[in-house]
Order: structure tokens, then sequence, then C-alpha cells
């Protein structure tokens, strides 16, 4: 039997999910492009180094993601956990279109890498504060079966 409880419980599921889905295809999208950007970005005759670097900054997103979950932790504490999730949403969008713009390293030479570096880091703090806010978004919106309903998110990304 179908309850209202339940259509709203999958309502929440699907956004926050595919909030979260959205938001990490967007983190990820880098490493499937790392061929490209560190020929545009770190461009350098040894092409293992250029790549080490590519693939250095991409770690830099991830080293920032607990601190992206705090500040977005606090900011949904503060507001509410759905304005911390379209914030978090819209970061990351803006984020990785202006990653998009940024011209290469041969128009300003080692200015383009820290933009790069820059939005990685905003990128990062976003993906932090997605996840977190959204799994917390789902358990403080369901009283029964916590634990299935948030395993959602997290099974999401797995």
């Amino acid at each position: 039997m179908i309850t209202n409880h339940w259509l709203k419980s999958l309502k929440l599921i699907v956004l926050s999910s595919s909030g979260t889905a959205l938001e990490f295809y967007d983190f990820t999208i880098y490493a499937y492009l790392a061929s490209v950007i560190n020929v545009l970005f770190f461009p350098n005759k040894n092409l293992t180094l250029s790549l080490i670097e590519t693939y250095a900054v991409f770690s830099i997103g991830f080293l920032v993601r607990p601190l992206g979950s705090i500040i977005f932790g606090y900011i949904g504490d503060k507001l509410s956990r759905k304005s911390a999730l379209i914030i978090c949403i819209m970061t990351m969008a803006f984020s990785t279109f202006f990653i998009g713009l940024i011209p290469t390293s041969g128009c300003f030479a080692n200015f383009s890498a820290y933009l790069l570096i820059i939005f990685r880091i905003i990128q990062g703090l976003s993906a932090g504060g997605e996840v977190t806010g959204a799994a917390l978004y789902i358990l403080e919106h369901n009283t029964k079966n916590k634990g299935f309903y948030g395993s959602f998110v997290c099974g999401l990304l797995s």
C-alpha cells in the first residue's frame, strides 16, 4: 500500500540523490579529461610530470571535502538543509562553468593553473557539503527506516 509518507520520502530520495549524482558527475569529469587538461594547463616537456600535476590538482578537490562538509553543515544548521543544498549545487555549477572559461596556459602561463586550482577547491568544498547535506536532509525528513532511506545517497556514491 502506497502512503503519502512513502511518496514524500521517495520524492526526497530522488531529488537528493539526483543532486548528488549531478554534483559528483561535475566533480569527476575532471579525471576523465585529465589527458586534455594536462596538455592545456600544465605544458611540460615531460608528459608524465604534467599528468601528475593534473592529478595533484584533482586530489586537492578530495582533500578539501571535509572542510566543505563543515562549512555547508554550518550553513544547513543556521539557514536550512534545503538552502545549503541549493547553494552547494549552484556553487558546483558555477565553478564547473568557470573552469570551462579558463584560458589555457599559452595565454596566461601559470595564472591559468592557479585559477584551475582555485575552482577545484571550490568544487571540492561543494562536493563535501552536498553528500553530507543530502544524507542529513533525507534522514531529518524520515522518521521510520532512517538507515534504509539514508542509504540511497551514500549507496549512490559507491
